[in-house]
Protein backbone atom coordinates (compact mmCIF):
# COMPACT_ATOMS: atom_id res chain seq x y z
CA UNK A 1 0.00 0.00 0.00
CA UNK A 2 1.31 3.43 -0.92
CA UNK A 3 0.66 6.12 1.70
CA UNK A 4 0.52 9.67 0.40
CA UNK A 5 1.58 12.50 2.68
CA UNK A 6 -1.08 15.19 3.01
CA UNK A 7 0.73 18.24 1.74
CA UNK A 8 0.00 21.38 3.69
CA UNK A 9 -0.38 24.59 1.65
CA UNK A 10 2.95 25.82 3.02
CA UNK A 11 4.88 22.63 2.20
CA UNK A 12 7.62 24.48 0.34
CA UNK A 13 8.07 27.03 3.14
CA UNK A 14 8.41 24.12 5.58
CA UNK A 15 11.01 22.53 3.30
CA UNK A 16 12.96 25.79 3.11
CA UNK A 17 12.87 26.18 6.90
CA UNK A 18 14.01 22.60 7.47
CA UNK A 19 16.72 23.04 4.86
CA UNK A 20 18.08 26.02 6.78
CA UNK A 21 18.09 24.02 10.04
CA UNK A 22 19.81 20.99 8.47
CA UNK A 23 22.33 23.27 6.84
CA UNK A 24 23.64 24.54 10.19
CA UNK A 25 27.03 23.27 11.35
CA UNK A 26 27.00 20.55 13.99
CA UNK A 27 27.77 21.63 17.55
CA UNK A 28 31.15 20.67 18.99
CA UNK A 29 29.43 19.79 22.28
CA UNK A 30 27.82 16.36 22.47
CA UNK A 31 24.03 16.60 22.19
CA UNK A 32 23.03 13.11 21.08
CA UNK A 33 23.51 9.60 22.48
CA UNK A 34 25.61 8.97 19.35
CA UNK A 35 28.20 11.39 20.81
CA UNK A 36 29.13 8.87 23.51
CA UNK A 37 32.14 6.67 22.71
CA UNK A 38 30.90 4.01 25.11
CA UNK A 39 27.49 3.93 23.46
CA UNK A 40 29.08 3.83 20.01
CA UNK A 41 31.06 0.76 21.10
CA UNK A 42 27.78 -0.80 22.30
CA UNK A 43 26.16 -0.06 18.93
CA UNK A 44 29.17 -1.47 17.09
CA UNK A 45 28.92 -4.69 19.11
CA UNK A 46 25.25 -5.04 18.18
CA UNK A 47 25.91 -4.44 14.49
CA UNK A 48 29.30 -5.97 13.73
CA UNK A 49 30.01 -8.14 16.77
CA UNK A 50 33.13 -6.06 17.42
CA UNK A 51 33.04 -2.89 19.57
CA UNK A 52 35.83 -1.38 17.44
CA UNK A 53 34.08 -1.90 14.06
CA UNK A 54 31.21 0.37 13.11
CA UNK A 55 28.44 -0.22 10.58
CA UNK A 56 30.58 1.03 7.69
CA UNK A 57 33.34 -1.43 8.63
CA UNK A 58 30.69 -4.15 8.73
CA UNK A 59 29.23 -3.48 5.27
CA UNK A 60 32.76 -3.12 3.87
CA UNK A 61 33.74 -6.55 5.23
CA UNK A 62 30.52 -8.28 4.25
CA UNK A 63 29.55 -6.66 0.95
CA UNK A 64 32.28 -4.43 -0.48
CA UNK A 65 35.61 -6.22 -0.32
CA UNK A 66 35.72 -5.06 -3.92
CA UNK A 67 34.58 -1.39 -3.86
CA UNK A 68 31.36 -0.47 -5.64
CA UNK A 69 31.94 1.51 -8.81
CA UNK A 70 29.27 4.11 -8.06
CA UNK A 71 27.22 4.71 -4.89
CA UNK A 72 24.42 7.12 -4.05
CA UNK A 73 23.66 8.59 -0.63
CA UNK A 74 20.24 9.95 0.29
CA UNK A 75 20.11 12.93 2.64
CA UNK A 76 23.85 13.59 2.57
CA UNK A 77 23.92 16.67 4.82
CA UNK A 78 27.44 18.10 5.11
CA UNK A 79 28.96 15.11 3.35
CA UNK A 80 30.69 13.33 6.22
CA UNK A 81 29.22 9.98 5.15
CA UNK A 82 30.46 10.27 1.56
CA UNK A 83 33.98 11.08 2.68
CA UNK A 84 33.96 8.13 5.09
CA UNK A 85 32.69 5.79 2.36
CA UNK A 86 35.59 6.76 0.12
CA UNK A 87 38.16 6.54 2.92
CA UNK A 88 36.94 3.05 3.87
CA UNK A 89 37.09 1.83 0.27
CA UNK A 90 33.37 1.01 0.07
CA UNK A 91 32.97 2.82 -3.26
CA UNK A 92 35.21 4.34 -5.90
CA UNK A 93 32.88 7.24 -6.69
CA UNK A 94 29.79 8.56 -5.01
CA UNK A 95 26.85 10.89 -5.61
CA UNK A 96 24.89 12.48 -2.79
CA UNK A 97 21.74 14.54 -2.56
CA UNK A 98 20.05 16.62 0.12
CA UNK A 99 17.13 18.98 0.42
CA UNK A 100 19.30 21.65 2.05
CA UNK A 101 21.20 23.75 -0.48
CA UNK A 102 23.22 25.20 2.38
CA UNK A 103 24.31 21.72 3.43
CA UNK A 104 25.17 20.78 -0.16
CA UNK A 105 27.38 23.83 -0.56
CA UNK A 106 29.20 22.96 2.66
CA UNK A 107 29.59 19.32 1.57
CA UNK A 108 31.12 20.37 -1.75
CA UNK A 109 33.59 22.68 -0.02
CA UNK A 110 34.67 20.00 2.46
CA UNK A 111 35.05 17.41 -0.32
CA UNK A 112 37.38 19.77 -2.18
CA UNK A 113 39.35 20.57 0.99
CA UNK A 114 39.92 16.87 1.68
CA UNK A 115 40.88 16.00 -1.89
CA UNK A 116 37.70 14.16 -2.88
CA UNK A 117 36.32 16.73 -5.29
CA UNK A 118 36.87 14.52 -8.32
CA UNK A 119 35.16 11.50 -6.75
CA UNK A 120 32.04 13.04 -5.17
CA UNK A 121 29.18 14.82 -6.91
CA UNK A 122 26.39 16.54 -5.00
CA UNK A 123 22.83 17.24 -6.13
CA UNK A 124 20.23 19.52 -4.58
CA UNK A 125 17.08 17.40 -4.54
CA UNK A 126 13.91 16.72 -2.54
CA UNK A 127 13.54 13.02 -1.66
CA UNK A 128 9.78 13.39 -2.05
CA UNK A 129 10.20 14.54 -5.69
CA UNK A 130 13.09 12.43 -6.95
CA UNK A 131 11.43 12.14 -10.35
CA UNK A 132 12.47 15.78 -10.85
CA UNK A 133 16.08 15.23 -9.81
CA UNK A 134 18.90 15.04 -12.34
CA UNK A 135 20.34 11.90 -10.75
CA UNK A 136 21.84 9.17 -12.95
CA UNK A 137 20.50 5.60 -12.95
CA UNK A 138 22.31 2.30 -12.37
CA UNK A 139 23.95 2.70 -8.97
CA UNK A 140 25.59 -0.32 -7.36
CA UNK A 141 24.40 0.72 -3.93
CA UNK A 142 22.18 3.37 -2.33
CA UNK A 143 22.97 4.28 1.28
CA UNK A 144 20.81 6.32 3.66
CA UNK A 145 21.99 7.14 7.18
CA UNK A 146 19.41 8.67 9.54
CA UNK A 147 17.59 10.15 6.57
CA UNK A 148 14.58 7.99 5.72
CA UNK A 149 12.59 8.94 8.82
CA UNK A 150 12.41 12.50 7.42
CA UNK A 151 10.86 11.40 4.09
CA UNK A 152 7.21 12.44 4.02
CA UNK A 153 6.54 10.38 0.88
CA UNK A 154 8.57 7.41 2.09
CA UNK A 155 7.14 4.70 -0.15
CA UNK A 156 7.29 6.89 -3.24
CA UNK A 157 10.89 7.85 -2.43
CA UNK A 158 11.93 4.22 -1.94
CA UNK A 159 10.40 3.29 -5.29
CA UNK A 160 12.40 6.08 -6.96
CA UNK A 161 15.64 5.02 -5.27
CA UNK A 162 14.98 1.38 -6.11
CA UNK A 163 14.55 2.34 -9.78
CA UNK A 164 18.04 3.89 -9.78
CA UNK A 165 19.71 0.69 -8.58
CA UNK A 166 21.32 -1.83 -10.91
CA UNK A 167 19.67 -5.29 -10.93
CA UNK A 168 20.71 -6.98 -7.71
CA UNK A 169 22.03 -3.69 -6.28
CA UNK A 170 21.96 -3.03 -2.54
CA UNK A 171 19.95 -0.54 -0.54
CA UNK A 172 21.48 0.02 2.90
CA UNK A 173 19.98 2.14 5.64
CA UNK A 174 21.09 2.92 9.18
CA UNK A 175 17.89 4.25 10.70
CA UNK A 176 15.62 5.38 13.49
CA UNK A 177 12.59 3.08 13.25
CA UNK A 178 10.87 4.07 16.51
CA UNK A 179 7.76 6.06 17.29
CA UNK A 180 6.41 8.31 14.53
CA UNK A 181 6.74 11.99 15.48
CA UNK A 182 8.45 10.88 18.73
CA UNK A 183 5.22 9.63 20.26
CA UNK A 184 7.07 7.53 22.81
CA UNK A 185 5.20 4.70 24.51
CA UNK A 186 4.27 4.90 28.19
CA UNK A 187 6.66 2.03 28.90
CA UNK A 188 9.54 3.87 27.22
CA UNK A 189 8.84 7.06 29.14
CA UNK A 190 8.55 5.26 32.45
CA UNK A 191 11.79 3.35 31.91
CA UNK A 192 13.71 6.44 30.80
CA UNK A 193 12.43 8.61 33.64
CA UNK A 194 13.19 5.98 36.29
CA UNK A 195 16.84 6.02 35.25
CA UNK A 196 16.97 9.79 34.70
CA UNK A 197 15.86 10.34 38.30
CA UNK A 198 19.05 8.59 39.47
CA UNK A 199 21.42 10.86 37.53
CA UNK A 200 22.97 13.76 39.48
CA UNK A 201 21.51 17.17 38.61
CA UNK A 202 24.81 18.60 37.39
CA UNK A 203 24.83 15.98 34.64
CA UNK A 204 21.27 16.86 33.60
CA UNK A 205 21.93 20.42 32.47
CA UNK A 206 20.19 20.93 29.14
CA UNK A 207 22.91 21.80 26.64
CA UNK A 208 20.40 23.35 24.25
CA UNK A 209 18.92 25.49 27.06
CA UNK A 210 21.72 25.95 29.65
CA UNK A 211 19.40 27.53 32.24
CA UNK A 212 17.26 24.37 32.38
CA UNK A 213 17.69 20.98 34.03
CA UNK A 214 16.36 17.87 32.28
CA UNK A 215 14.25 16.37 35.06
CA UNK A 216 11.86 14.45 32.85
CA UNK A 217 11.61 12.90 29.39
CA UNK A 218 8.31 13.99 27.91
CA UNK A 219 6.29 13.06 24.84
CA UNK A 220 5.95 16.09 22.55
CA UNK A 221 2.50 16.76 21.22
CA UNK A 222 1.82 15.93 17.58
CA UNK A 223 0.81 19.56 17.08
CA UNK A 224 4.18 20.74 18.41
CA UNK A 225 6.04 18.34 16.11
CA UNK A 226 4.06 19.47 13.08
CA UNK A 227 4.68 23.13 13.87
CA UNK A 228 8.33 23.05 14.95
CA UNK A 229 9.78 19.79 13.57
CA UNK A 230 7.59 19.14 10.56
CA UNK A 231 9.57 16.27 9.03
CA UNK A 232 11.19 14.79 12.13
CA UNK A 233 10.34 11.05 12.38
CA UNK A 234 7.35 11.67 10.13
CA UNK A 235 7.34 8.09 8.82
CA UNK A 236 9.63 6.15 11.17
CA UNK A 237 7.16 3.39 12.05
CA UNK A 238 6.54 2.73 8.36
CA UNK A 239 10.19 2.22 7.43
CA UNK A 240 10.50 -1.53 7.99
CA UNK A 241 7.16 -2.40 6.31
CA UNK A 242 8.04 -0.14 3.37
CA UNK A 243 11.46 -1.74 2.96
CA UNK A 244 9.91 -5.20 3.07
CA UNK A 245 7.48 -4.22 0.32
CA UNK A 246 10.04 -2.58 -1.95
CA UNK A 247 13.12 -4.81 -1.51
CA UNK A 248 14.31 -8.22 -0.40
CA UNK A 249 15.74 -7.76 3.09
CA UNK A 250 19.10 -9.53 3.36
CA UNK A 251 19.70 -8.83 7.04
CA UNK A 252 18.63 -6.53 9.83
CA UNK A 253 20.87 -5.57 12.77
CA UNK A 254 18.93 -4.00 15.65
CA UNK A 255 20.79 -1.79 18.09
CA UNK A 256 18.40 -0.31 20.62
CA UNK A 257 18.39 3.39 21.39
CA UNK A 258 14.93 2.87 22.83
CA UNK A 259 16.00 4.28 26.21
CA UNK A 260 19.47 5.69 25.53
CA UNK A 261 18.19 8.05 22.84
CA UNK A 262 15.58 9.58 25.15
CA UNK A 263 17.78 9.54 28.22
CA UNK A 264 20.88 11.29 26.89
CA UNK A 265 19.31 13.67 24.35
CA UNK A 266 20.56 17.23 25.08
CA UNK A 267 22.70 16.15 28.08
CA UNK A 268 25.29 13.74 26.64
CA UNK A 269 27.94 16.45 26.52
CA UNK A 270 27.86 16.73 30.31
CA UNK A 271 29.47 13.31 30.61
CA UNK A 272 33.24 12.93 30.49
CA UNK A 273 33.15 9.15 30.29
CA UNK A 274 36.77 8.81 29.23
CA UNK A 275 38.25 10.58 32.26
CA UNK A 276 35.54 10.51 34.94
CA UNK A 277 34.85 7.08 36.43
CA UNK A 278 31.49 8.10 37.90
CA UNK A 279 30.30 9.37 34.52
CA UNK A 280 31.48 6.19 32.82
CA UNK A 281 29.67 4.01 35.37
CA UNK A 282 26.40 5.87 34.78
CA UNK A 283 26.65 5.45 31.00
CA UNK A 284 27.56 1.75 31.39
CA UNK A 285 24.61 1.18 33.73
CA UNK A 286 22.28 2.90 31.27
CA UNK A 287 23.52 0.63 28.47
CA UNK A 288 23.00 -2.50 30.57
CA UNK A 289 19.57 -1.24 31.67
CA UNK A 290 18.47 -0.84 28.06
CA UNK A 291 19.97 -4.20 27.04
CA UNK A 292 18.06 -5.98 29.81
CA UNK A 293 14.74 -4.38 28.81
CA UNK A 294 15.31 -5.30 25.16
CA UNK A 295 16.53 -8.85 25.89
CA UNK A 296 13.47 -9.59 28.03
CA UNK A 297 11.11 -8.19 25.41
CA UNK A 298 9.87 -5.34 27.59
CA UNK A 299 10.79 -2.88 24.82
CA UNK A 300 11.49 -3.02 21.09
CA UNK A 301 14.53 -1.70 19.24
CA UNK A 302 14.23 1.86 17.93
CA UNK A 303 17.26 1.72 15.61
CA UNK A 304 18.51 -0.74 13.04
CA UNK A 305 20.94 -1.28 10.20
CA UNK A 306 19.02 -2.87 7.33
CA UNK A 307 20.64 -4.33 4.20
CA UNK A 308 18.26 -4.85 1.29
CA UNK A 309 18.63 -6.10 -2.29
CA UNK A 310 16.81 -4.97 -5.41
CA UNK A 311 14.42 -7.64 -6.62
Amino acid sequence: MRISFHREPDYHSLVNREGEIWGEAKSDVGISWFDSRMICRYINQCVSGNPQKDWLDYIKDQYFRIPASLALTAGCGHGELERLILRRGIAEKIDGFDISLKAIERARALAEEEGFGGRIRYFHADANYLEKACLPDHYDVVIAAMALHHFAELEKSLDALNARLKPGGLFITNEFIGATRFQWTERQLEAANRFLACIPSDLKKNIRSPDQIKYHVIRPSVEYMKKHMAFESICSERIIPALEECFDIVERKNYGGTILHLLFEAIMGNFDEELNREHAVIVRMAIEYEKALLDYGALEHDHALVICRKR
